[in-house]
């Protein structure tokens, strides 16, 4: 059995946001009020690998893909419609929102 073909691929990442990664988002908002739930140690670690793979794709002149979950501010798209009940997914926190960091 053959493996990838680096001449024909593409390398998509998927989620690596602020909210979800960064010491100052809402995963670690998350983490921080339930210790234990939430490993950030291991999420923060996917930083560097992913950067190192990213490069390498970049050096072998194929693409690399982002994509990014992101809201509208109200939630009114979220999967659950929390603007129903006047309610923000972590509090006051636009988490994954539209324009936010």
């Amino acid at each position: 059995m053959q493996g990838p073909d680096i001449a024909k691929s593409a390398l998509i990442i998927v989620d690596m946001q602020n909210d979800f990664l960064h010491p100052d988002g809402g995963f670690a908002a998350r983490a921080r009020a339930n210790p234990g739930r939430v490993d950030m140690d291991f999420l923060q670690a996917t930083i560097g690998p992913t950067k190192a793979l990213a490069d390498a794709f970049r050096a072998a002149k194929r693409p690399v893909i982002y994509i990014t979950h992101v809201v509208k501010p109200d939630f009114s798209d979220g999967q659950w419609p929390w603007w129903r009940i006047g309610h923000k997914p972590g509090g006051n926190r636009a988490f994954v929102a539209e324009g936010s960091w």
